[in-house]
Parts: structure tokens; C-alpha cells; sequence
């Protein structure tokens, strides 16, 4: 069992990483750093509340830290982490700067910790539905088929994936109305089905 410490419970943490972390067998919500509340326990019961990085990082049981905090501080917080021996998942963007990606990346390549970018959108429907029309050596690589997607060369398979899923009637998720996946143009996965992932 990993035990996992949560930086942060606001939508990010709340909607999506402790549902995650929960619900996957092998994990268990150890911690939740929540400076003024205690809405993380009233939740998760078996989740301690603490108001500060160090005391998370006092539970020697933690091994790994998931951060959903503001972008300017992630730096801050996945190095301290990242120094105290932890594995890190954190909310995209990584860092405001490429300075500060590479000093983190470094510092855990020297520490010999896993550092991961929480990156769910690869799973949402409109890179499902892009894979389908992208050339295919963009279909291993998401930032492909961004570029793809970008690129005037590739505007008619953008037009053609509308006129299909326009044509098709429903997204692949049967046209539910809380999915924001059956706006045209777009696939559907079912992560995207969920309230939390519709109202976002």
C-alpha cells in the first residue's frame, strides 16, 4: 500500500486527485495539507488534516506527494519533496519557468524520486476524437497532435472530425447532457461523463 499525502483541496484536489487516489487500490489518502479547513477529513476520514508541507512530510508513512496548489507554487513545493524523499505528481504546468523545470527535474533525477505532471487531458475526448484524424506519428504523442491541430496543413481533418461528430448525432458516450463532450467536434471518454470533469 502507498500511502499518499494531497497538497491542496480545492477543485483540483478535491474533484480530482483524492477521488483518484481513493478510489485506486494500492493507494490510500494518508494526508491532506487544507490550511484553514477540515472539509478533507469530514470526506475521507482516514485523512489527516495538517496546515503546513513540513508537518505532511513529518508522516514517514508518506511516500508520495500529489500537489494541486496555485502554478506559483509548485516550484516550492515539489522541491521540498522532492528533498525530503518523496515521489511527486503535480499539476500542470509543472513550473512558471523552464529554469525552474529543469532545476526539479534534475534534483530528481540526483535524488532518484519519480516526478510526474498530472496530464488527464491526453484521456478527454477531443484528443480521442484528433487521434482518429491525426497522421500516425502524432497518435503517440499528444503535443502532436496539438501541433497538428495547429498547423493550416491540417485545418480539413479538424473540419472533417466536426462534420463526422456533427453527422454521428451523439458523442461516443451516447450524448449524455452532463457531458461537455457533446458540444460539436469533440469525442468523449468516459472520464469526461463525470459532474465534476462537466461543470469544469
Amino acid at each position: 500500500m502507498i500511502e499518499v499525502g494531497l497538497i491542496g483541496f480545492g477543485l483540483g484536489g478535491k474533484a480530482f486527485h483524492a477521488p483518484v487516489i481513493a478510489a485506486v487500490k494500492g493507494l490510500r489518502l494518508a494526508a491532506v495539507l487544507q490550511r484553514h479547513e477540515n472539509t478533507a477529513s469530514e470526506i475521507y476520514p482516514g485523512a489527516k488534516v495538517v496546515r503546513t508541507v513540513e508537518e505532511l512530510l513529518a508522516i514517514p508513512s508518506i511516500r508520495l506527494v500529489a500537489i494541486s496548489t496555485p502554478n506559483d507554487s509548485h516550484f516550492a513545493y515539489v522541491k521540498a519533496c522532492l528533498g525530503a524523499e518523496r515521489d511527486v505528481v503535480v499539476d500542470k504546468p509543472f513550473t512558471t519557468t523552464l529554469a525552474e523545470a529543469k532545476e526539479l527535474a534534475q534534483l530528481a533525477r540526483k535524488r532518484g524520486r519519480l516526478l510526474t505532471v498530472y496530464q488527464e487531458r491526453r484521456l478527454d475526448g477531443d484528443f480521442a476524437t484528433l487521434k482518429q484524424y491525426a497522421p500516425q506519428d502524432a497518435t503517440t504523442n499528444p503535443s502532436l497532435i496539438l501541433k497538428a491541430a495547429q498547423m493550416p496543413g491540417y485545418k480539413s481533418i479538424i473540419e472533417k472530425a466536426i462534420a463526422d461528430s456533427r453527422k454521428s448525432g451523439a458523442s461516443r458516450c451516447g450524448g449524455d447532457s452532463s457531458c461537455r463532450a457533446t458540444s460539436p467536434g469533440t469525442g468523449c471518454s468516459p472520464r469526461t461523463t463525470s459532474p465534476a470533469r462537466a461543470s469544469r
